[in-house]
């Protein structure tokens, strides 16, 4: 079976990973969002597992300790990192998977051996070059006729590739 690739999305916050992210699923459901470990405190709405794995401080020393996170930073008092079992499970599985990371786990994870050299494409794919390129060939599939539904969708279909 062939081994999944690993894509990261990448940019500062509120510049629209969220957005960007729903799309890659909506139209690639076997994508595997990789789901993020944080020691904060769930906020209302938000599910163990399905929003972020909820871990106490003591645990996540414990994981980095173990070397079981592909990256990890500590951002307002509270840990965030991506755990190397479920993303390794999933590629395992011939699966894609997608990070949603900070700029600095990005960089980490690019540097990791497994992901950068062994047959494992890692893609960086950052929110402003996405909003430039995007923009761009938006005005130009407009100019020739689709409407802009029809723009966004061959957007995509150009970064799923």
């Amino acid at each position: 079976m062939k081994k999944g690739k690993t894509f990261i999305i990448s940019g500062p916050s509120g510049v629209g990973k969220s957005t960007v992210l729903s799309a890659l699923l909506e139209k690639r459901p076997n994508l595997y969002f990789s789901v993020s470990a944080t020691t904060r405190d769930p906020r209302p709405g938000e599910l163990d597992g399905i929003h972020y794995h909820f871990m106490d401080a003591e645990s996540f020393r414990k994981w980095i300790a173990m070397d079981q996170f592909l990256e990890y930073a500590e951002y307002v008092g509270n840990f965030y990192g991506t755990p190397k079992r479920f993303v390794d499970e999933a590629m395992n599985q011939g699966k894609d998977v997608i990070l949603d990371i900070e700029v600095q786990g990005a960089a980490k994870v690019r540097s990791i051996p497994e992901i950068s050299c062994n047959n494992i494409d890692a893609a960086l794919i950052h929110e402003a070059a996405i909003g430039k390129i995007a923009g761009e060939q938006l005005l130009k599939l407009e100019t020739l006729g689709l409407t802009p539904e029809e723009a966004e969708e061959k957007i995509l279909e150009g970064f799923l590739r």
